[in-house]
């Protein structure tokens, strides 16, 4: 079993993912269509094997990792896992939702072009939004073939559109994040922070942009880049106190 498909087969207990749910309009088919040839298109092809189930509860998004996140090397570059929010907010869970096409489109043309082609229960997250991801992304200093991107809550109470299973997601998020290893963990707005370490207060941890030490893993807490995130008091100072300590500690 590769690597891919031991990922998938973690996930593949909780059924989030029903291969049912995957048709020609959602992004991810969308994107296949589009780069047959793209690294992820393949990975999926063997990730989604381990999903063929009855759909129980509500899907959630699909994770994405850099090409080279799960390959080995003395030449490897720090690999960063980005941990999102949930997908009950449009902006929120669009982070992961949207991120395998980071590398593939470079401009509005490009995304408008690729967002066309989804139904429109997909179109939820404008070019203006997604850039502003991909910007910070590049302005942390984080290479996208070392990082991978997945959401915070994403278990869902069975036959529910809008309760999640706290138990259930707490647990397939710490084993996401152990299966990943990641060098650096970056929780993206408060309930990331919540459900991993609920004894600091999201407040303080970004007003001091002091490093956690979440399972042995250095880890950052930045306000959420779009939304109401940016409504947050003093958003721009703790936005660049965050993008200077993940510099930091991409360099140590």
């Amino acid at each position: 079993m590769n690597i891919i498909s031991k990922l998938s087969s973690i996930y593949s207990e909780y059924k989030i993912f029903p291969l049912n749910t995957f048709h020609q309009t959602t992004p991810l088919k969308v994107f296949q269509a589009m780069f047959p040839e793209n690294y992820y298109k393949k990975d999926m092809d063997i990730f989604l094997m381990e999903h063929d189930y009855n759909k129980i509860r509500r899907g959630a998004d699909l994770p994405w990792w850099g090409e080279n996140y799960f390959k080995n090397g003395k030449d490897k570059k720090t690999n960063a896992m980005i941990v999102s929010q949930d997908s009950l907010s449009g902006d929120s869970g669009s982070v992961a939702f949207y991120a395998h096409i980071m590398q593939e489109l470079k401009n509005e043309e490009d995304y408008k072009n690729f967002y066309s082609k989804l139904h429109k229960e997909y179109q939820k997250f404008g070019y203006g939004n997604w850039s502003k991801i991909r910007e910070m992304i590049i302005n942390w200093g984080l290479d996208f073939d070392n990082i991978y991107i997945t959401d915070a809550s994403k278990v869902y109470t069975e036959r529910s559109s809008d309760r999640f299973d706290v138990e259930k997601s707490r647990e397939l998020l710490k084993r996401e994040i152990g299966f990943c290893n990641p060098d650096l963990l970056i929780l993206l707005g408060w309930k990331p922070l919540d459900l991993l370490a609920k004894e600091y207060k999201y407040s303080d941890v970004v007003d001091k942009c002091e490093m956690l030490n979440i399972d042995g893993i250095n880890t950052v807490v930045c306000p959420f880049p779009v939304g109401n995130g940016r409504s947050q008091k003093n958003f721009n100072q703790r936005m660049d106190n965050s993008k200077k300590l993940i510099r930091q500690l991409i360099q140590e």
